[in-house]
């Protein structure tokens, strides 16, 4: 069975949720050094799962929108904020899963645009506008 777009926004989404859960472990616990080690590796994780996503995407031809109804990347911003949250919850000395986890937020980043962008493409055009005014009011006639 082949893994869609869905499937990997929904797999990030609670993989960064069990993130965030052990990252409010680790200042409560005597065993800090197990739940940081726990952190890195779930990091790492989604980033290897990130890859796998972009590749999916990659596979989508020119003719066919990839999240017509911009539900995806919603939830992706949103796993963004969630990302830029845990970041901030990590103590300084912790300055790998930091920037591991800053490297998530890009990472995102670049797929919600990527995908944003193919559909763009897709869109179709009406016109030729001769300044920004004539496209605004044409835009809000929609």
């Amino acid at each position: 069975m082949e893994t869609t777009v869905l499937d990997y926004s929904q797999s990030l989404a609670s993989s960064v949720a069990a993130v965030g859960n052990e990252c409010d472990l680790l200042s409560s616990s005597k065993f800090y050094w197990i739940i940081a080690a726990s952190i890195g590796i779930s990091i790492t994780g989604i980033l290897l799962c990130l890859k796998a996503f972009r590749n999916t995407i990659a596979s989508y031809t020119d003719n066919e929108a990839i999240d017509p109804d911009n539900i995806l990347t919603n939830e992706l911003q949103e796993l963004q904020q969630r990302m830029k949250s845990i970041y901030h919850k990590l103590p300084p000395r912790y300055w790998l899963h930091r920037w591991l986890m800053r490297r998530l937020h890009a990472e995102t980043g670049i797929i919600r645009i990527g995908i944003m962008e193919h559909d763009a493409d897709l869109a179709v055009t009406t016109g030729t506008f001769s300044n920004a005014r004539d496209l605004l009011n044409h835009l809000n006639s929609l």
